[in-house]
């Protein structure tokens, strides 16, 4: 038979125990107190806080995309450490990424839908956002609100070194001058490409960071015989950088090509074009060398003063030049 101190020893620990998880289940995360310090391990160590529940960080990086969200949140020093200290809430111990980085809001949401899925999509499934150990905010599933937002470190000489993130928001002008190669392409017949003058003008806007919506128009002109002759293109485009701290980006668009020339021909139709290019120095202002390819989709027919003549061709054309981008 139990004793009757070991008997209200065991009745006490079984009250609190009960206790605490109705009290867990029934408070929203915004609602829970925070505790007095963060207690995440260090990345080196092995152990983690043994709360009921709660799963150690080798289990939550098993999930590819738990994994890839995260890899970026810590690269770009949004955070510096994280841990599951209870069930469904995930703390983060934030690091200077997360005042200073352009993205902080979008990795967070990343973040926030790759660990809701591991919470088996619970409403109750919260970022705890900690910084120098005090509660700085919360990411649940109405979106990012701060309590303190953390305050920006002091400005420090720019670098200029690889691996720093671009700002990158709101407006977006792109454009560039240099040579173009014109062809043209048809049946039972050979023409020689022509080698003119060419460029492009691109507005748009950022979408996300690394993501740009807009149009584009390009232009190319040369005398031909005597004949002034244009080929031109407005098309609807996105552009998308490789990544946040790269300037390398590629460009696709979809609209009408058209040719035009002193002499009263002229043709238009479909087509699509492509760009590559990659962006220098820092700043607002970038310097951009690219390469362009423009080209109907099939063969147009020409006309004179409205009328076809006859002839079916499909335009192509290749542009290399030097350009800049602001944002």
């Amino acid at each position: 038979m139990l004793r009757l101190p070991q008997m209200v020893g065991t009745l006490t620990f079984v009250a609190f125990s009960g206790g605490y998880l109705a009290t867990a289940e029934a408070t929203p995360p915004t609602a829970i107190a925070p505790s007095s310090g963060l207690v995440c391990p260090e990345p080196s160590d092995t152990g983690q806080p043994a709360t009921p529940g709660a799963r150690p960080n080798q289990e939550l990086m098993a999930s590819e995309t738990f994994q890839r969200a995260m890899t970026d949140v810590l690269r770009l020093e949004i955070a510096q450490r994280f841990c599951e200290l209870r069930p469904d809430t995930l703390t983060l111990d934030l690091g200077d990424g997360a005042s200073t980085s352009a993205s902080t809001e979008y990795n967070l949401s990343r973040l926030y839908a790759a660990y809701r899925a591991l919470t088996e999509f619970s409403p109750e499934t919260a970022l705890e956002l900690r910084s120098q150990d005090r509660l700085a905010g919360w990411y649940t599933i109405g979106g990012l609100s701060w309590t303190e937002r953390p305050a920006a470190p002091a400005a420090e000489p720019a670098t200029g070194g690889e691996g720093e993130e671009t700002a990158r928001s709101g407006f977006h002008f792109n454009a560039g001058v240099g040579a173009g190669a014109f062809d043209q392409q048809c049946s039972d017949c050979e023409i020689d490409s022509e080698t003119g003058f060419s460029g492009f003008l691109s507005l748009g806007g950022f979408v996300n960071p690394l993501t740009v919506l807009g149009v584009e128009g390009t232009g190319w002109i040369k005398d031909v015989s005597g004949v002034s002759v244009q080929v031109y293109s407005a098309m609807g485009q996105v552009t998308r950088y490789l990544s946040a701290n790269s300037g390398l980006f590629l460009r696709g668009g979809i609209g009408l090509v058209g040719y035009h020339d002193d002499a009263d021909f002229s043709a238009t139709g479909p087509g699509f074009s492509g760009r590559l290019g990659y962006e220098f120095l820092e700043g607002k202002a970038h310097i951009v060398p690219y390469l362009g390819y423009i080209r109907t989709f099939d063969g147009i027919d020409m006309k004179r003063g409205g009328d076809p003549v006859g002839f079916n061709f499909v335009i192509s054309q290749f542009q290399l030049g030097l350009g800049v981008s602001v944002y």
